[in-house]
């Protein structure tokens, strides 16, 4: 990741890390307090820093991105067939044995 940024040039600049700081400061009921804390400390600063470099990374890939939306059906999407859970519901209902009971008390479900 650091070839990419460096290659890119997706560095964090200063006034992108204090507006995340100062955006961060504004929940705060002294917002200067919280801004020199980050400020104060290397290591605060850096952490505020990778966030914003990940945010370049991201906004860099989105940008390299195609997307195109497409209609799917909500079995195919999540790999079943259709109606292929409506069957085992209603096998497993109907035979009332312990294994049935035993499936629909585990933590798979």
């Amino acid at each position: 990741m650091t070839e990419l940024v460096k290659r890119n040039d997706l560095q964090p600049r200063p006034e992108q890390v204090r507006k995340l700081i100062e955006e961060h400061a504004e929940s705060f009921e002294q917002p200067d307090q919280l801004v020199r804390w980050y400020y104060g400390d290397p290591a605060r600063l850096a952490e505020v820093e990778a966030l914003v470099m990940e945010d370049n990374v991201v906004e860099w890939a989105l940008g390299k991105m195609k997307v195109d939306d497409e209609p799917t059906d909500f079995d195919e999407l999540m790999g079943t067939k259709k109606g292929e859970l409506s069957m085992f519901i209603k096998h497993a209902a109907g035979r009332g044995d312990a294994k049935s009971r035993t499936a629909w008390g585990s933590s798979r479900w």
